[in-house]
Parts: structure tokens; C-alpha cells; sequence
């Protein structure tokens, strides 16, 4: 939305500056005699006044690149005083921006008020954009007279202004407000391209009584940026790289926009610039997103300004500079920037010389703002660094937070303490960890439920199996509305619709679905859509199950699409590939989808199936390892490979985050068994590993039950 501080109620003070200056290329001699020079010269003529002030200026763009000369805005503003004293309109409006620059704004008010006395219709503009700003000087009833005089003298800047203002100080149902489309369009002419951003904004959401007409208000967004408005760029980048019934996406058409749009002072063009060089795999990369943030810093946008001191703390696209970037994000995390916390923790983590207490002190910083990923730093700190605290002040921190009011960051502390590998070896997770999950999820950390629920149904890290505890806990916390109950939706499911954990029904599960789609779990609207296709517990609805699906692939780059049930897996099975104890296989899924399973949003995506021979009774660990990137892998494990309610274990991530992996740990009785490599909802297929082997003695593993 154009709002009175973006358009700024007028010309742009930078804008004014650059456009008004005629003769500022040369170096002044002497500046106090041709000072005078100048003041006698706009006496002499008026209308020369702002021509001459504005050769004082130096246009902003030449101040970025260190121009030789500096701007000198009081001779400029000298000149321009003495032609607005002549009754020279254009030499008010000048001599008030001027005073604003050098914050006086009183000053600013008295240039202003003088040029809209003589019926200039861009002082009576630049009037109302001060009245109209907070601070003492504030006056609504004079902001609405000035922009709406502005208007009908001519400017069609107050046009546009008296829109913000009617907006801004009369509510929806005010007879006024239905003057707006009669401004609007009376703001839209060739000399201010910005009037036409706000009309094109109007047309393009059909409001203000303008007609919604989305190809028109492209095209004048489209126009408002050849007449280099950085507003109208940012708009029409935003609609160039989003598809569009009859018009492509152009993404090159739309980064020049966003550039022309960041260059001209529009910090939110700058934000959507970076987002798309950061896509793009080449050696310049970094080098140009250090760029687009030394613009959007400079125009005040602070996460940028974050942004570039942790590229100067790290050297990317810029030179390293710690002592310039560490105060700076210092204090930014002292501010609340939980990316400057957690930056800091990472860079003296990876130090050649690591400084752990530094790193876990600015990881507990950042946790203290309830930021996960410094919740997790602040305790692999601890664990790997004696000068941090070791192991045993790990635990003690973890307690803190499972214990205290940051309990919902309970599941980050608990999995990064797993994954630092000290778990398996000593029981941690049995004896310490998983009963702090357990009474974080008994004071409503429905995360830590969730978690729970997973290292109970993985059996993993001496843990017994627990599936109906397990599965009892994500039904209970899909029937709440925290953030974690999407996912505990899909994973019940899935558990529902086997009915492994609880009794089988087909109508909860389907119903559990439907809930974490509608609570952003894109994954389950693919399930779903299976599961009405086959009128799984669902009326059966073909336009509904691809409309579902769609949703699902969406948000996905990879998406089997597909919503017939495939044949041929009877032919698969038979085909399978024999894998033993102690061996390895190594394979790419591709191809059709012709299996489900209980975990992995029914692990939609292609497989491959591996027939396993078991002689005697033992305890193995089957292992899927991704090698390639971007794959999610599922893996489960039946004794009939052709019939899905014969599944004994599933696993999706053995602990949360882990999506490189999948893993099941449990013991085997002797017989055959079908290991399916899949892939998470219907939307993973890749390269991996495949592993059989005996644990170690040391670990205990469960006997039974499904893995999630």
C-alpha cells in the first residue's frame, strides 16, 4: 500500500534534489562571493532562483559513488529563500525541502506556506505533507484543505495526496471517502508516475469504486517504472515474476524492476531483490547480495543492515571485517535480532580457535528470545567445548529451558543433545532427556508431546517402544490448535488409517488429514486427496481430491501428481532385490508410486522394494541414507510386501530435523521381510544408501512397534 511516508506527501526530498538541479557539475570557487553572485542573479529574475540553488546540491547518487564535492544546503537554501520572498512557487517548495533537510521543520512549514499563499499547488502539496506527519506540527483539518488545493490549482502530486489523506483521516462509511476514485484518477498523468502506482493498486484489487482490471494496472505499473518510479518498479516486479492467466512469468524483467525499484530508494524492492539473487548458483552470488544489502542498510531497513554485518563477519562478498561487524551485531542482539545471536554463536563455534563460552553465551542470548536454532547452538556449545561447560552444565541447561517458561524450545535443546551422538552411549536419553520431554509436554509444551511421541515410536537410543502411548499423545495434541498440531494431525493419520497404535478407522483418519491441511501441512492435503479418491473414510470427490492435491503440489518442486492407484506392485515385489545382514545397497527411487505406509504422510512418493532373509532371532538397525540432495526419505518394512496392513515398523526422521535419514532399530524374528525405500508425502524421490547391520551390544533396542 502507498502510504504518505513512501509518496512522502510530495516530492521526495532525494528526488527533488536530483530532478531540480541544473548546473551542479562544477566545483563553486570562492562559494561566499558566488553566493552573493547568485542571490543578485535571482533577483534580477525569479523564476532562476531554484535553478541556482539547486547547483549547490550534489545528486545522491554521485554522494554513493564519492563525489568529489559535497552538497553546501545552506548557500542553497540562501538562494532559494530570497526567490520564494519574490512570490517564485517553485523556489518555496525547494527552500522548505531544503529547511526539512537540515531539520527544521518550522522553517520547512514557513517556505511551504508562503508558495501555496501565491497558489502554487506543490507547496500547497509539500503543506499538507507536513501538516500530515507526526510531531507538533501536526494539523488534519489543514492536511486535508492543503492536498485537496493542491489538486484542483493543478498538481496532480495533491491529487494523489488528498487520496492518502482521505484514507488516512476520514473512516470507511465519511461521504468524502467516495471522492477517492475522482482523485485517483485525476493524480494518474505523465509527470507523477506515483499517482498512477496508486490508481494501478486500486484497479488492480477493484477497490475504491475503480473497476478491477488486473492487465490494465499491470501495464501501468509497468509504465510508472519506465518513468522511473521506484514504486511502480516494486509493484510491477512483484506481478512479473508471479504467473498470471495470459501473461508469463519474467523473471529477468522482474529483477531489473526490483533493482531499478532499490536503487531509486524503495528498501522493500531491495528485500525482494535479495531473495532472488539468493537463488542463483554462481560465483558472484555473494558478492551481489552484499550489494543489494549495503543499499536496503542504507535506506534504513534494518535486518538488511543485520544481514550484511554477518556477511563482514563471515568475508561473504565483502571483506571480512570482525572488529566492524561483531559490535555492531552485538548490539543488535542485544536489541532483540535473533539472527545476530545466533550468527555470533556460529562464528565463534567455528573458529580455528573456537571460543565456546562465547558461542554458548550468545546462543543463550538468542534462546532467551525464543529462537530455536540459538536454543540448539547454546547447548552443542556446551557439549562440545569443556571451556563451555562440558556435558553435565548441558543437562543443566537443558533443564532450564524444558523446565522454565521457554518450554516450547524444549524439543530443539532435547534433539540437539541426541544428535551430538553422547545419547546412545551412556542411556542420556532414558535416564535424563526423554523425562524432560515428558514434563514439558505434561505443562502443555505440545512440541515436546510431539517429540516424545517420536522417540517412543522409533525405539531408538535404549528407548522401549511405546506405540499406544505414542500414538495416544498426537491425538490428543491434534485435537488442540498449537503449532505443533498439524504435524501431529498427519502422523495420526496415517497411524489411524493402519490402525497401528490405536483402533483403525477410516473416518478419524481421513478427518485428521483435513485438519493439518487446513492448518498449513500441505503433505496431508495430498493424503487426503488419496484417501477421497479411494472414498477412504470420505465421500469419494474427484474435483476435490485434485484440488487437494494441487495444494499439495504447490508448495513442492518434485510432485507424483498421479491420483490413480498404480498396478503392478505384486510384479515389484517378486523382482525385489536381496539385501543380507551386514551388506549394503545403494539406488535412485523413480517412477511410479505403488506403496503407502503408516508414517511419512503414506509416503506417496516412488519406492523401492529390498527382500530381507532372516535365519534367527536378532536385533538389526536398517538404515536409509539420502546422496542426494533435497531428498526426504520414509522407510518402512513388511511381512507380506504386497499387503500395506502387514507393516511392522515405519520411520520418516529418526529424530526431528534429520531428513537426511530414516532409520528402524528393533528385533527381527526369523523369516522374510520386505524393506521399502520411499520418500516423504508425494513429493521426495532420489539417491541413497541403503545399511542391514547388528547394533552394538551396548545398545539396547526395542522388540516392537512401528517407528515414526
Amino acid at each position: 500500500m502507498v502510504d504518505a511516508r513512501a509518496m512522502r506527501w510530495g516530492l521526495l526530498i532525494s528526488w527533488a534534489l536530483v530532478s531540480c538541479t541544473a548546473s551542479g557539475g562544477q566545483q563553486r570557487p570562492t562559494a561566499q562571493t558566488q553566493v552573493d553572485r547568485d542571490v543578485a542573479a535571482c533577483r534580477a529574475s525569479p523564476s532562476r532562483c531554484q535553478q541556482l540553488a539547486a547547483s549547490y546540491v550534489v545528486d545522491p547518487r554521485e554522494r554513493r559513488e564519492g563525489a568529489a564535492r559535497s552538497s553546501d544546503l545552506a548557500s542553497a537554501r540562501r538562494v532559494s529563500t530570497v526567490g520564494c520572498e519574490l512570490r517564485d512557487g517553485p523556489s518555496c517548495l525547494y527552500a522548505s525541502m531544503l529547511a526539512q533537510e537540515q531539520r527544521d521543520a518550522r522553517g520547512g512549514l514557513r517556505m511551504a506556506e508562503q508558495g501555496c499563499a501565491i497558489n502554487h499547488g506543490p507547496s500547497c502539496s509539500e503543506l499538507s505533507a507536513i501538516r500530515g506527519g507526526e510531531g507538533p506540527l501536526f494539523d488534519r483539518e489543514i492536511a486535508l484543505s492543503s492536498s485537496r488545493r493542491a489538486c484542483e490549482l493543478g498538481s496532480a502530486l495533491g491529487c494523489s495526496n488528498h487520496v492518502i489523506a482521505l484514507r488516512r483521516f476520514r473512516g470507511p462509511f465519511d461521504p468524502a471517502r467516495r471522492e477517492i476514485a475522482r482523485f485517483l484518477r485525476a493524480g494518474c498523468t505523465e509527470d507523477n508516475a506515483a499517482g498512477c502506482v496508486l490508481l494501478a493498486r486500486s484497479m488492480n484489487a477493484g477497490e475504491d469504486s475503480i473497476e478491477r482490471d488486473e492487465p490494465r494496472a499491470f501495464e501501468l505499473f509497468r509504465a510508472a517504472c519506465e518513468r522511473a518510479a521506484p514504486m511502480g518498479c516494486f509493484e510491477y516486479g512483484q506481478l512479473a515474476t508471479r504467473e498470471a492467466p495470459g501473461r508469463p512469468v519474467d523473471r529477468e524483467g522482474g529483477a531489473r524492476a526490483f533493482a531499478n525499484a532499490c536503487e531509486g530508494g524503495e528498501a522493500q524492492a531491495c528485500v525482494a531483490l535479495y531473495e532472488m539473487v539468493r537463488l542463483e548458483e554462481s560465483p558472484e552470488t555473494p558478492r551481489r547480495l552484499a550489494l543489494v544489502l549495503s543499499r536496503a542498510c542504507e535506506l534504513s531497513h534494518a535486518p538488511s543492515c543485520i544481514m550484511l554485518a554477518v556477511f563482514h563477519l563471515r568475508g561473504t562478498g565483502v571483506a571480512q571485517d570482525v572488529e566492524r561487524a561483531a559490535p555492531v551485531l552485538d548490539r543488535a542482539c542485544s536489541a532483540g535480532s535473533t539472527i545476530a545471536c545466533s550468527s555470533l554463536s556460529s562464528f565463534y563455534a567455528s573458529l580455528a580457535r573456537p571460543d565456546g563460552r562465547r558461542a554458548a553465551e550468545y546462543g543463550d542470548r538468542g534462546c532467551a528470545l525464543g529462537d530455536e536454532l540459538s536454543c540448539a547452538m547454546a547447548v552443542q556449545a556446551r557439549l562440545q567445548f569443556p571451556t563451555a561447560g562440558g556435558r553435565a552444565d548441558a543437562l543443566a541447561f537443558a533443564r532450564r529451558v524444558c523446565e522454565g517458561a521457554q518450554r516450547a524450545l524444549c524439543p530443539a535443546v532435547v534433539n540437539t543433545m541426541v544428535r551430538q551422538g553422547v545419547a546412545a552411549q551412556d542411556e542420556l536419553v532414558t535416564r535424563d532427556v526423554l523425562p524432560l520431554l515428558d514434563q514439558a509436554c505434561g505443562r502443555g509444551a505440545e512440541g515436546s508431546c510431539v517429540a516424545s511421541a517420536n522417540l517412543r515410536l522409533t525405539g531408538l537410543f535404549g528407548i522401549a517402544p511405546d506405540v499406544s502411548r505414542a500414538v495416544g499423545d498426537l491425538i490428543r495434541v491434534c485435537q488442540g490448535s498449537s503449532p505443533d498440531s498439524g504435524l501431529a494431525c498427519d502422523l495420526a493419520a496415517g497411524f489411524t488409517r493402519a490402525g497401528i497404535g490405536t483402533e483403525r478407522d477410516l473416518v478419524r483418519a481421513a478427518a485428521r488429514a483435513r485438519t493439518a491441511c487446513e492448518r498449513g501441512h500441505t503433505s496431508s492435503c495430498g493424503m487426503l486427496a488419496f484417501m477421497t479418491t479411494r472414498a477412504e473414510g470420505v465421500e469419494a470427490n474427484l474435483a476435490d481430491a485434485a484440488r487437494l492435491s494441487q495444494r499439495e503440489c504447490e508448495d513442492h518442486r518434485f510432485c507424483a501428481r498421479s491420483l490413480e492407484d498404480p498396478r503392478g506392485l505384486s510384479a515389484v515385489c517378486r523382482a525385489a532385490t536381496a539385501i543380507a545382514v551386514g551388506g549394503a545397497a545403494e539406488g535412485e527411487t523413480r517412477g511410479d508410486d505403488l506403496a503407502r505406509a503408516s508414517c511419512g504422510s503414506l509416503a506417496r512418493s516412488p519406492e523401492q522394494v529390498f527382500r530381507l532373509e532372516i535365519r534367527r532371532r536378532q536385533a538389526l538397525r536398517v538404515e536409509v541414507q539420502r546422496t542426494s540432495p533435497a531428498y526426504d526419505p520414509v522407510l518402512h518394512i513388511r511381512r507380506t510386501c504386497a499387503d500395506e496392513r502387514t507393516e511392522i515398523a515405519c520411520n520418516d526422521d529418526p529424530l526431528a530435523g534429520l531428513n537426511e535419514r530414516s532409520r528402524v532399530e528393533r528385533v527381527f524374528e526369523p523369516g522374510t521381510y520386505f524393506i521399502f525405500v520411499d520418500g516423504f508425502g508425494a513429493t521426495n524421490a532420489g539417491r541413497f544408501r541403503l545399511t542391514v547391520t547388528a547394533p552394538a551390544p551396548t545398545t539396547s533396542v526395542g522388540s516392537s512397534g512401528p517407528s515414526a
